[in-house]
């Protein structure tokens, strides 16, 4: 989301990266990713306006939100 802390961001998508890496069936977006790239955000009105798209890894949200980092 990202309504989250950059540092709680990269945290995150670090550990999801790994975990998808270890099975990508079990830690897909549809399971694992956020709300927005599911269905939709639950924010209402907090929501960010900027849904992640659905087709996005753990690896690609990382190169394209840190790719300073990557």
């Amino acid at each position: 989301c990202h309504r989250n802390t950059s540092e709680t961001k990269y945290v995150m998508l670090k550990l999801w990266e790994q975990l998808y890496e270890l099975n990508p069936t079990l830690f897909n977006i549809r399971v694992t990713g956020a709300d927005c790239q599911k269905a939709g955000c639950r924010e209402g009105k907090l929501c960010c306006g900027r849904p992640l798209s659905r087709h996005f890894t753990p690896k690609d949200l990382l190169k394209a939100e840190y790719p300073l980092i990557c």
